[in-house]
Parts: structure tokens; C-alpha cells; sequence
């Protein structure tokens, strides 16, 4: 037998390792590189007045704020068009899900009733696995806007409920909105008309249903491939509270499971996390609540970092502001935010009679106090309105990981679905 030159192995060595180089070069200057995870934070009522209050009262209370120092990529979002300036949770949401504004009334239907594709259905069709996220109502319109079009209906809570299980089928969907789930009864007042038991259907689909923070914390993440957690009936409770119902789930502990249990997906997954009991206390103008769902919020941006790894793609959306203006006195002490003051809400002067006894009678059941150190108080605004205004100030976004570099700049909102989407 003839035995190969020394040469010649050595030139085939050669060319080899020179192929792979130049393979290696390719791959990372021309083939794009996806993501092994896409994590949305969707945060109504974080404008970045409130933000930069919560890192200074964070500040004070010695720690940093995640958010204000995890992101490098930063985008302004115009939320308003010429020819549609309706700041509805449904138009501003569509515009972010789907890439195009609705009509007033709307969510996620095209001008002719078309339905409208969506990221959520875009990574599903991609193979990625998928996941929903919430502290409030798992049928609100923030998150709505990614899998449903049924709104408009006579009962659009109960159908946006079927519509998640019967066509979206996402594989993990955590967050409270129970009652919508099951038949009405004398306990469940809000309950289904239509006689239907989702929660029966969706453990014959496969679904493992939780109640519990501690049943959550109990699933093998491996292994379980459908999860649906309903936490409370209706929205979660606020963080400030939550000592009372241990039984509920923090954002940070819904979200942790949810990178656990996603990440097996070989092909990837894309989670949707919205931070909704931040809005409602912007509404009421309580201050002191808001701020600590911005910890809240911060706690679970954390755990998503540090969970989903440097191959995730970590996107954090801040829409649809309610006009915090922030005007601390000097050297405050206190981590205490009484100077915050807001455009408008209950915390106005009444100038109407009906207005007057409005906020009495809110006074008399609880809901608002007149102490300016409990949690329910609402801090003072310019003008008066049974809930907060939402305000026409551009929204804005924090991105880093893979990918991230694409969404910085200044652009409409209906933008972000066409950036994102190869993404996924």
C-alpha cells in the first residue's frame, strides 16, 4: 500500500481549518441569528417620569433599579397617527401586536374585518413555543391583541376566554381573569353565560390547571408542556397587599417558571409579560402603589435576565402614559413621594357637586383614603376626573440581547411588529 505524503495531509489539514474559518465568517456576518428566546414586557402607565421617580425612591431606599442599568438600545414610539390619534387599550395594543391601528373599538381586525396576523401567531407558526404572562386579567386587551379579535361581542371577556383555548392554544398562560373561565353561579356572579367549563376543557386538551403559587412552584418545568395558572377571579393583587393572599404569585415568580418551562422548546419560544396593575393605580393617582409595582416590574426584568441568558432577546415596552409629573422638593428625606402630581384623576379639586359625592362615596367604601401615608390615597392632580387621562406622549422602549440593536431609533409604534418579527 501506498502511504499519503506528509504533504498532502498537511495541505488537507489546511484547507480544511481555512473552510471552516471562512464558514465561521459567513455564518456570523450573513446569516441571521435568531434568538433562542424573545421575552415582550408590556407595561401601560410607565411613562418615564414614574421611572425616574422609582429609581430615585429605589435609590433612597439603597438599592439600584435593574431596568435603568441592564438596557443599552433605546427607541421612542409615536402612538398617535394623523389619521387615528385614539389612544384606546385596544388601538395602541393592536399597533404593537399586529403592526397596524384599529379602529376605535376594535382589537387586532383589519378595516374590512380582516383579521390580523400577530407576533404571537408568527412564533407559533414558526415553532417556537409560546406564553402569556400577567399580574391582572388574562383576557384585558394588552394581551388580547395577540390572540384575539372577538371584543366587539356581547360578551367579549367570556369569548376572548374561549377564543385562548380554542384557537390560540398557548403553551403557558399565567395570570388571574378565573371567572371568565367557568359557568356564572351564585359565587361566581361574572361568570359564563354560555354554560361552558374551560377549565374542565382545557384539562382534556392537556392543560395542567394551578390555583396556587405553591402548585406552580411544584410543576415539573421539563415535563410540563401546557400550563393554564388562575390566580384570583379578576386581577391579581397589588404587591403592597399581597402579604394577605400568600397564595398568589408574584410577576417575578409567574415569569421565572414560565423561562423554565419555555426554554425546553428546541426551536425557541416568545414570551408575552404584562405588567397591568401598574395602569390601574396610575388611574386611581396612587402614587405610593404605583411605584411599588415599578419594583414589581424591576424584580421581574431581573429574573428574566438572569433565567433566559445572554441568548434571549429582552424587550421592554413602556405605552399609553396617564401624566405623572414628577416635581420632588430638594433634599427629601423620605423615600415617600408626595410631591408626585398627576395631569388629572380623583386626586383634583371636585369642581361639580356630582363630582363631590362621587369621592365621598369612594371614601366611605374603602376604596380611596384620606390618610396621604396609606397606600389608597390618591396624591393630588391638576384637575379632577373620575379616573386618570391617558396622555398622547410617545412611548418608548429597552432592548438588549441578539437582535436588540435593530429596534433602537424613533419610529410609529406599528413598527415594532415588523422589527421584531424576523426576530422571531
Amino acid at each position: 500500500m501506498h502511504k499519503i505524503k506528509p504533504w498532502i495531509l498537511a495541505l488537507c489539514a489546511g484547507l480544511a481549518a481555512l473552510f471552516s474559518f471562512l464558514g465561521k465568517l459567513y455564518f456570523e456576518h450573513y446569516v441571521a441569528q435568531r434568538p433562542h428566546g424573545v421575552i415582550l414586557f408590556l407595561v401601560p402607565g410607565l411613562e418615564m417620569s414614574l421611572l425616574e421617580r422609582a429609581r430615585r425612591v429605589a435609590q433612597l431606599r439603597g438599592r439600584d433599579l435593574w431596568i435603568c442599568r441592564d438596557f443599552r438600545v433605546l427607541a421612542s414610539l409615536s402612538l398617535v397617527a394623523p389619521h387615528n390619534t385614539c389612544l384606546e387599550e385596544g388601538v395602541v395594543a393592536s399597533s404593537l401586536a399586529c403592526g397596524q391601528r384599529v379602529s376605535p373599538g376594535k382589537i387586532a381586525l383589519g378595516p374590512n374585518g380582516q383579521r390580523l396576523d400577530s407576533l404571537f401567531y408568527s412564533a407559533q407558526r414558526k415553532g417556537r413555543a409560546t406564553g402569556f404572562v400577567t399580574d391582572g386579567d388574562l383576557t384585558n386587551p394588552w394581551l388580547a391583541a395577540f390572540y384575539s379579535q372577538s371584543w366587539t361581542g356581547p360578551d367579549p371577556l367570556g369569548q376572548t376566554a374561549a377564543e385562548l383555548l380554542d384557537s390560540a392554544r398557548p403553551n403557558l398562560a399565567l395570570g388571574g381573569g378565573g371567572q371568565h373561565f367557568s359557568p356564572a353561579t351564585l359565587r361566581n356572579e361574572y361568570g359564563r353565560r354560555d354554560g361552558r367549563n374551560l377549565l374542565e376543557e382545557a384539562r382534556a386538551w392537556g392543560y395542567q390547571v394551578v390555583h396556587r403559587s405553591s402548585e406552580l412552584e411544584e410543576l415539573a418545568a421539563w415535563r410540563s408542556r401546557w400550563v393554564l395558572g388562575l390566580f384570583a377571579p379578576g386581577p391579581l393583587y397589588f404587591v403592597a397587599c399581597r402579604e394577605e393572599v400568600p397564595h398568589i404569585p408574584s410577576l417575578a415568580m409567574m415569569t421565572r417558571r414560565a423561562i423554565e418551562m419555555l426554554q425546553y422548546n428546541l426551536r425557541g419560544y416568545l414570551l408575552i409579560v404584562e405588567e397591568d396593575l401598574l395602569a390601574q393605580a396610575c388611574r386611581k393617582n396612587w402614587t405610593e402603589l404605583a411605584l411599588r409595582q415599578v419594583e414589581e416590574l424591576d424584580a421581574a426584568v431581573e429574573i428574566a435576565s438572569r433565567y433566559a441568558g445572554t441568548r434571549c432577546l429582552l424587550v421592554l415596552v413602556g405605552v399609553r402614559g396617564f401624566g405623572f409629573v414628577d416635581t420632588p422638593p430638594p433634599n427629601v428625606p423620605a423615600p415617600r413621594a408626595e410631591a408626585g402630581e398627576w395631569f388629572s384623576g380623583p386626586g383634583g379639586i371636585p369642581k361639580e357637586l356630582s363630582q363631590a359625592r362621587w369621592l365621598k362615596e369612594q371614601k366611605e367604601k374603602g376604596i380611596f383614603s384620606e390618610s396621604s401615608t396609606d397606600w389608597f390615597y390618591p396624591h393630588p392632580a391638576c384637575s379632577f376626573a373620575f379616573e386618570a387621562l391617558p396622555t398622547a406622549n410617545p412611548g418608548w422602549l429597552a432592548a438588549r440581547g441578539p437582535g436588540s440593536e435593530k429596534l433602537g431609533g424613533f419610529y410609529d409604534s406599528t413598527e415594532l411588529f415588523r422589527k421584531l418579527d424576523p426576530c422571531l
